[in-house]
C-alpha cells in the first residue's frame, strides 16, 4: 500500500498489484456470509462488522489490485500497464529465524520470461525495516515441526487452501511446500523501526538479453525464435534480476545506519514533539542518478 501511494503520489501512475489469492478468498467468503444473511440482518437490525482481512482485500481491490496468475499477468503486460509482484509471494512474507533482507523467489522465472514477451522495464524496489519489527520466537516449520499441533495446522492450512498461484502446471490444488510457506511465525514485536524503500535503477529486459546473449557461448545452439522461449537466456536473465534487487537490500540497509532516530524510538519522539516536525533521516533523496530512496 504504501509503494502504491508513494508512486501515484509523486509519479501519478497507479500500479496494479498482483496479489496472491488467498487475499481475495476473505473477501470472497465475507461477500457470501453477508449475502446469505442479509435478510435476518435486516429483519432484526443487527449489523456486523467486516472483518479485517476482507476490509483489506476490499480497498486493494479499489486500488486496481487483481489475483496473481498468469492470465491477470499477461493482461496487465500488454496493457501497457504498471505492475507490482512480489516473485517470493508467501514464503518471502513468513521468513524463517535468521532469514532477514533476504529474497526466497521459486525456480521457475514465468515472470521474467513474460515481461520479456512485452519487452517491459523492470524496477527493483528494495525494503527494510518490517523485517526488524518484530521478534521470531517459531518459525513456520518449527510450528509445522510441534507434535499434534503441527499436524492440526497443516492439514487445516492445506484443506483451507485457496489454490496454488502455479496451479497451471499441474493440480490447482495447494503443493505440500506451498502449505508450509502459508503457516506464519509466531513473533513477538520489538522496538519499531522505521520502513525504507529504494527504487532502483530501471532494468531494460531486452537489452540486459541481448547482453547476455552475446556473452553465451553457445549462443547459436539454442535455436529459439523468441526471448521468451529462450530458457537459458531467460535464467540468467531471471538470476540477475533477483540480484539487483539483493544487492539494492543490501545497499539500502547499510545506508539505514547512518539514521541516527532509527533505532531510538523514543529520540525520535522526543524530537519530533520538540520541533513539531518529523526526525530528519541521513537522507530522503538520494542523487544516484536513476534511484529514488525514501522513508516511512
Amino acid at each position: 500500500g504504501l509503494i502504491i501511494a508513494h508512486v501515484l503520489k509523486h509519479r501519478g501512475v497507479l500500479v496494479r498489484g498482483l496479489a496472491h489469492p488467498a487475499v481475495f478468498a476473505a473477501l470472497e467468503a465475507a461477500e457470501r456470509k453477508n449475502s446469505s444473511s442479509s435478510s435476518s440482518s435486516s429483519s432484526s437490525g443487527a449489523a456486523q462488522a467486516p472483518q479485517t482481512p476482507a476490509v483489506a482485500a476490499s480497498v486493494m481491490t479499489k486500488f486496481g489490485a487483481v489475483k496473481v496468475t498468469p492470465r491477470n499477468t499477461y493482461r496487465l503486460l500488454k496493457a501497457n500497464e504498471a505492475v507490482l509482484l512480489l516473485p517470493g509471494g508467501a514464503r518471502e512474507a513468513y521468513k524463517r529465524r535468521g532469514e532477514k533482507h533476504t529474497l526466497h523467489w521459486p525456480e521457475d522465472p514465468e515472470f521474467v520470461r513474460m515481461a520479456l514477451k512485452f519487452n517491459a522495464i523492470v524496477i527493483p524496489v528494495g525494503v527494510v525495516g518490517p523485517d526488524d519489527c518484530f521478534n521470531i520466537i517459531a518459525d513456520g516449520d518449527d510450528i509445522l515441526n510441534t507434535p499434534v499441533v503441527g499436524k492440526y495446522i497443516r492439514d487445516r492450512v492445506e484443506r483451507d487452501s485457496v489454490g496454488s498461484v502455479r496451479g497451471w502446471r499441474s493440480s490447482s490444488a495447494l503443493s505440500s511446500q506451498e502449505a508450509r510457506d502459508f503457516v506464519p511465525p509466531f513473533a513477538i514485536p520489538s522496538s519499531p523501526r522505521r520502513v525504507y524503500f529504494s527504487f532502483g535503477t530501471p532494468i531494460e529486459l531486452a537489452a540486459r538479453a541481448d547482453l547476455i546473449r552475446s556473452k553465451m557461448s553457445n549462443t547459436d545452439d539454442i535455436g529459439y525464435p523468441e526471448f521468451g522461449q529462450d530458457r537459458d537466456v531467460v535464467r540468467s536473465l531471471y538470476e540477475s534480476v533477483e540480484a539487483d534487487l539483493g544487492r539494492e537490500i543490501q545497499e539500502l540497509d547499510s545506508r539505514r545506519q547512518m539514521d541516527l532516530y532509527d533505532k531510538s524510538p523514543l529520540r525520535r519522539i522526543l524530537f519530533e514533539s520538540w520541533n513539531l516536525t518529523p526526525a530528519p533521516t541521513s537522507w530522503m533523496v538520494s542523487s544516484r542518478e536513476g534511484h529514488l530512496d525514501t522513508e516511512f
